[in-house]
């Protein structure tokens, strides 16, 4: 339902050692009995007999490690559990070059760079059963000679009562990797599924490498739906104790844990090994867990990529980022007697709850005085509304967020998906009447049992909110918060809509507070313009309050709402807010308005029913009216944070209301436009919300001139990009040759995998294309890819292989219309049986052409041409008959239909055929098309299609549309945010839930998803710095609250008169730029496979409704220069983003 991450200063969670448990006095000393290694690297062993050393006959239950060692005299200490050792207890024998026991072992401990000691959680225990395995041995590598005697060595504490869970060991690990010198990262990988048929409950990690590991990261992967999470990461050239994570993370049968380590050898100029010696490497992730004894073996072990390289490309970028320097940290790794201010790390006291449930999510947990700025993501845990208007309620407990510190809340910002939630409303109170994670009823009953405290309330896609610097709303250790989701509709499918929330542990200088004003009760007649609604009363506060930010909320027939100050003893109003609650529902800046105690606010909510022919009245269900009007202050007072005024206090004051009150602002589109959800988050008639902050900022500043996109098998997105090339008007010559140099390939990789999270997993592509067109892949995850320059098409193994192609179609830089040419072709769509494709030869001979392809088992690809049809439409052809084309520019299968369909970019329409024959089988064209149709992508029965720019500047502006393939009617449209610009391809995910387009200019890949969001859905959950205080005086509003005026431009005459003057003078323009064009470069023609095709007016202004067709071969749109023939051209080399 949330989860909880910090950024800390010092090691989370450690803390004093309990004595609840475990008592000192049961203990067993297991030391080297006077070990003395003579060479470097020696590894010497020890037995001890459990029975013989405790006396008990029955099984006991290891709870504590104490190392008795110092990383001068020992490399490292592993502890075994032995059935039978090599030799006989009180002896010293070699264990590196011979067996360490006769029989069964497993790894128990593991300890190196003088790592403090451990104590485990409460009721978990290593259970030693001296019928199994009786003995311990105690490893201990010497990395170079001693000259005494040593008697390094580990106590154990233990409990001879039955622990309620089994500790056990998973150790992963690659032993197969070879790491060049002075190489600043290499990486060794290993992976495996959880080794288990139980869900394991992971809490403590160990990290080792040798000299040169810098950073190893452990993720659980989730393959059915794409995901990894991380387990754990450190340093191992700090102590290499067993640390902490920062939540018990429970991994289920079926899932995969794999790891990474990584290594800069850096100033070292040999090749370094996996080996056992203190020269060599070693790759070791030790991850302690605990489940219900007898359920899983106390020992696993995962070596080598046992799933699968797809695994390994698939880690996060971040993967090899190592943590940030940690000096006192690695001073103690080389020298015991450096204090770092931690005696023992005591998993009781950091993971008490999970236990207590079991073990199943750990909120958080941090130092006292421990600087933190922390976000929640609280959602609703999977509601699902079975009938209108329902109100519906979780909360969770503030002290299960942070035991120790006091919280305040510095930012809101919405997680939703579509038009879902009609609005939400986050309030603090002691009692709620549910348990924490329970969903409730909160219409028809409360929603908490004692007052509750509103601290945010959102809806019509309002942007996020965050108040000013040094201020924040105080959250009380017995408090809960309680999220409210009004949901106007039944929802089919869980719902998770929610906020997140940033916290600080710092104590703000202000408290933030609300201040509702509202009314309870209200008629609105039907059929009136104008009818009020008034609530005011006095001020009652220790201290003045200072408001920033306002909100109105009203339903259908709000127009106006505004909010007055009112000082009786000067007789004067001042109007402190005013908005319109068609507008996006957020908290709105105003000018710092301060409100002193005794002072009246007063608020006025003013409806039009015009046109509606009911009463209305004031209520809860989306049919209602309400009145609302949220002032956000902050004060010095540390009680004043919740206030409520509703109805009027003083009737009199209503009538005495400025003039104006009721008159509503000037129209703005653009809001009311957000207001509807269609910045991107949702158009009418679909669900489907951009995903924001994806991908992530390295990627997507890695990226040029995006031609195409597809989704692979394992749901990454894979993008095909120009690097720092552009198509204008001189890539290529009168024949359609490429103009440009042909021994210069792009010198950047320009096929990029990017995962859910937005992070790039696989990147490759360098010097080997000139222009990339669109991309696909094939059930196998083979690429599929179009070079119009290169008029070609290739076939690469998953993530590019080896980089060199499996199969290649075309002659290269040589367009041609027969068997084995193509002229600038477009796109590729492969059969799921990967034994047919169609190509679509694209922008010269508009055809389509149907292959047969085998693979022989020694990979060779033997194709054959079944049959193709096309023809190009010409630019006069009032009727467009079936097979003509006018640039076929995009494919999808939809096999289950047997349908081809193909985009006929400059006809603005689909045309189908089946896949068998190639006979039409229909044109999709709804009146709502635009007269571009760049791309299409088949899921589930639905098609998706863009548009591209118009020529003509009346025309419609790009957008995604949903085509219901049984009927052929437009189902619904999608958008992103501010608008798609110049969309290139489209994909959709198998089950139709996922949507990613590419632009060519700006340079943008979006991600679109309907429904429950992903883990990278919402706004990314991720740790933050601490905030700048501002100094001494009032705080400073946050760059949200000034550019947020922005959004509400003024309308001027002027304005208006210019842009109509504008319209005669761009026809001018366009039409001077055609006669321009045909006199400057001769261009009468263009080529249509071996015939002369015409050129018109219609080239310029777009496809009219008599059927002119525009016979444009490049991909953007705007007016030309003197020297190009496409009808857009970059007036400067775009930046390169690398």
């Amino acid at each position: 339902m949330f989860a909880l991450l910090f950024c800390l200063v010092g090691l989370a969670g450690a803390g004093e050692p309990s004595s609840a448990h475990n008592s000192l006095d049961n203990t067993i000393d297991l030391i080297m009995p006077g070990a003395r290694p003579e060479v470097d690297d020696s590894y010497l062993c020890s037995a001890f007999e459990v029975t013989e050393m405790t006396g008990i006959q029955d099984s006991l239950y290891v709870t504590g490690f104490i190392p008795k060692a110092d990383a001068s005299r020992a490399h490292h200490m592993l502890l075994y559990a032995c059935s039978e050792p090599l030799q006989e207890p009180g002896t010293v024998y070699d264990c590196m070059h011979h067996s360490l026991c006769k029989g069964a072992s497993s790894i128990m401990f593991a300890w190196a760079k003088n790592a403090p000691p451990t104590t485990l959680p409460k009721d978990v225990g290593f259970m030693i059963n001296p019928i199994q395995k009786k003995y311990l041995v105690l490893q201990v590598h010497y990395a170079h000679p001693l000259p005494d005697s040593d008697n390094t060595g580990l106590s154990l504490t233990y409990q001879t009562t039955p622990a309620r869970y089994q500790a056990g060991i998973l150790l992963l690990g690659s032993g197969a990797v070879s790491i060049p010198g002075n190489t600043e990262v290499t990486h060794a990988d290993g992976n495996c599924k959880l080794p288990a048929q139980v869900p394991l409950h992971l809490f403590a990690f160990r990290t080792h490498a040798h000299a040169l590991g810098s950073v190893i990261s452990g993720y659980a992967y989730n393959e059915e739906k794409n995901e990894y999470r991380e387990i754990a990461k450190g340093n191992p050239q700090w102590p290499q104790a067993f640390y902490p994570m920062q939540a018990v993370q429970t991994v289920k049968p079926g899932e995969t844990v794999t790891v990474r380590c990584t290594y800069n050898s850096t100033g070292r100029d040999r090749e370094t090994h996996i080996g056992s010696t203190a020269g060599d490497e070693m790759c070791n992730l030790y991850i302690m867990f605990f489940t219900e004894p007898g359920k899983s073996g106390d020992f696993l072990a995962c070596w080598g990529e046992q799933a699968g390289q797809f695994i390994t490309r698939g880690l996060p970028a971040d993967s090899d980022v190592a943590p940030p320097k940690n000096k006192v940290w690695e001073d103690k790794a080389k020298d015991s007697s450096v204090n770092t201010g931690i005696s023992e790390i005591n998993y009781s006291q950091l993971f008490a709850e999970e236990l207590e449930k079991g073990g199943s999510n750990k909120k958080g947990g941090v130092e006292e005085n421990t600087l933190m700025v922390a976000d929640l993501n609280f959602t609703m845990p999977g509601a699902t509304p079975s009938g209108d208007d329902e109100y519906l309620c979780t909360s969770v407990k503030v002290k299960d967020l942070d035991p120790k510190n006091k919280l305040w809340i510095v930012k809101f910002s919405a997680i939703v998906s579509g038009n879902r939630a009609h609005h939400m409303i986050l309030s603090k109170c002691e009692h709620p009447p549910k348990m924490e994670g329970e969903i409730y009823d909160c219409r028809h009953h409360q929603m908490c049992l004692d007052q509750s405290k509103i601290l945010f309330a959102w809806a019509k896609h309002a942007d996020p909110t965050e108040v000013p610097v040094d201020v924040g709303f105080s959250l009380d250790k017995e408090d809960s918060l309680v999220l409210q989701v009004h949901y106007s509709k039944p929802l089919s499918d869980p719902d998770y809509s929610g906020l997140t929330l940033r916290f600080t542990s710092t104590e703000p200088k202000y408290t933030a507070g609300i201040f509702l004003l509202g009314r309870s009760n209200l008629n609105i007649p039907a059929d009136t313009e104008t009818t009020h609604g008034d609530a005011n009363c006095k001020v009652e506060a220790k201290n003045p309050l200072h408001i920033f930010a306002y909100r109105a909320h009203a339903h259908s027939y709000g127009s106006v709402i505004s909010g007055y100050m009112y000082n009786e003893a000067q007789r004067t109003w001042s109007l402190v807010a005013k908005g319109n609650p068609r507008w996006p529902q957020a908290f709105y800046p105003v000018k710092e308005q301060i409100i002193n105690p005794g002072e009246v606010l007063a608020a006025r909510c003013s409806y039009n029913t015009t046109g509606h022919h009911q009463n209305v009245k004031i209520g809860s269900t989306g049919d209602d009216e309400m009145c609302n009007l949220y002032l956000m202050f902050y004060s010095l007072s540390k009680t004043d944070d919740f206030k409520l005024c509703f109805d009027e206090q003083n009737p009199r004051l209503s009538r005495m209301l400025p003039d104006g009150n009721d008159v509503p602002l000037p129209p703005n589109p653009a809001l009311e436009e957000v207001a509807l959800g269609r910045d991107g988050k949702s158009l009418p008639g679909s669900d489907f919300s951009v995903v924001p902050n994806w991908p992530s900022t390295a990627t997507a500043t890695s990226l040029g001139q995006i031609s195409g996109v597809t989704i692979d098998i394992y749901g990454n997105a894979i993008i095909f990009h120009r690097g720092d090339r552009t198509w204008n008007g001189n890539t290529f010559n009168y024949d359609n040759t490429y103009a440009m140099e042909r021994d210069l390939p792009i010198a950047f990789d320009t096929v990029v995998t990017v995962n859910s999270t937005g992070h790039t997993i696989n990147s490759w592509g360098k010097d080997l294309f000139f222009l990339p067109h669109m991309i696909t892949v094939d059930s196998e995850n083979n690429i599929w890819m179009t070079d119009v320059a290169l008029h070609q098409i290739f076939k690469f193994a998953p993530y590019g292989g080896d980089h060199k192609p499996l199969l290649t179609l075309g002659t290269r830089f040589q367009p041609g219309s027969d068997d084995s040419h193509y002229c600038k072709p477009t796109a590729v769509a492969v059969s799921k049986d990967a034994k047919t494709f169609f190509v679509s030869d694209g922008y010269c001979n508009s055809r389509i052409i149907k292959y047969s392809i085998t693979v022989t088992g020694d990979g060779k690809h033997a194709v054959n041409k079944i049959t193709e049809w096309g023809k190009g439409a010409g630019p006069f052809s009032i009727t467009k008959g079936p097979y003509n084309f006018n640039v076929p520019h995009g494919l999808a299968l939809a096999e289950d239909r047997a349908e081809l369909c193909v985009a006929d970019r400059e006809n603005g329409r689909v045309q189908c055929f089946n896949t068998e024959s190639g006979e039409f089988t229909r044109s999709i064209q709804p009146p709502e098309f635009g007269s571009r149709i760049f791309s299409v992508a088949y899921a589930n029965g639905k098609l998706h299609a863009v548009s591209g720019p118009d020529f003509s500047p009346f025309g419609q502006k790009p957008m995604g549309y949903i085509i219901n393939m049984e009927t052929g009617k437009l189902d619904g449209t999608w958008q992103v945010t501010d608008g798609l610009q110049n969309p290139h391809d489209v994909a959709v995910s198998s089950d139709g839930g996922t949507i990613y387009v590419v632009e060519l200019s700006p340079f943008k890949v979006w991600k679109l998803m309907n429904g429950q969001p992903s883990a990278a859905a919402p706004t990314p959950v991720t740790p933050f710095s601490t905030p700048n205080l501002a100094p001494a005086g009032s705080p400073q509003l946050p760059s949200f609250m000034t550019g947020a005026s922005k959004l509400m431009p003024d309308v001027s005459y002027s304005v208006i008169v210019a842009a109509a003057l504008s319209v005669p003078l761009t026809i001018l323009i366009m039409c001077c730029l055609a006669i321009r064009k045909c006199r400057k470069r001769g261009k009468g023609t263009m080529m249509e496979t071996n015939k002369q095709k015409a050129w018109g007016l219609g080239d310029i202004l777009g496809r009219s409704k008599d059927g002119f067709q525009p016979v444009n071969t490049e991909e953007r749109d705007g007016l030309v220069g003197d020297d190009s023939d496409s009808e857009v051209e970059e007036f400067s080399v775009p930046a390169l983003h690398a």
